[in-house]
């Protein structure tokens, strides 16, 4: 952003474009916390810009998501029919995969995530919670990738609306796969999470929200 900004070599009509281009793209790569700045500096020095106003609306929207923020709850149907809750984990670390199973890279995704779990198998204050947003007519398939993949002794629930999952519009996904990342005070750390071939990143962050804090007040 900073780059194309003083670049004086760019003409400004086309500068502007490629800003909002890059703009727009911010609530799908990074998160708030990483972004706010940027799309505060570009309402400010582009402020008649054609897409100031369905900016301003999605950052804040996207406010709630920066991290220190409370967690946004959601309850859906668990492998055994019942239903679970996001809030039911607090007081641990949270690790949420959203996935479908017509996604190709959700799924490529999980042998590293078994390999972090591997690596994780003793701590018993992590939690690993996928979240399918397939359709409703796809429960079965759900049912036997889960234990096509061995992630069905996991947390898994199904929030069968495909899109118009609560989960698409409360974190404000884009596309999937989706990581989040929660602290044991039921806190965002990160609503974009890195994914789990992300290896020893993804390690390390879980590893230090597990010692960052024993007072889980909230």
């Amino acid at each position: 952003y900073e780059a194309v900004k003083t670049d004086e070599s760019i003409p400004a009509h086309f500068k502007e474009y490629i800003l909002q281009c890059y703009v727009n793209s911010l609530f799908t790569f990074v998160p708030v916390d990483v972004g706010e700045g940027i799309i505060k500096d570009f309402v400010n020095k582009y402020p008649d810009n054609s897409i100031v106003e369905s900016l301003n609306e999605r950052h804040a929207k996207w406010l709630p998501l920066k991290s220190g923020e409370p967690a946004i709850d959601f309850t859906y149907e668990n492998l055994a029919g019942g239903m679970e809750s996001l809030s039911d984990y607090y007081g641990n670390v949270i690790y949420i995969d959203v996935w479908a199973t017509w996604c190709g890279i959700c799924i490529s995704e999980f042998k590293s995530s078994k390999e972090l779990k591997a690596r994780l198998a003793d701590a018993e204050d992590v939690v690993f919670m996928y979240v399918s947003v397939d359709n409703a007519d796809k429960k079965d398939k759900w049912k036997s990738d889960l234990v096509k993949y061995g992630l069905d002794e996991d947390v898994n629930l199904f929030a069968g609306k495909g899109r118009n999952s609560s989960i698409y519009d409360f974190y404000m996904i884009e596309g999937i796969p989706k990581y989040i990342l929660i602290d044991k005070k039921g806190k965002i750390h990160s609503s974009e999470a890195t994914r789990p071939s992300s290896k020893d990143l993804i390690y390390n962050e879980i590893q230090k929200l597990r010692g960052a804090d024993n007072d889980l007040s909230m």
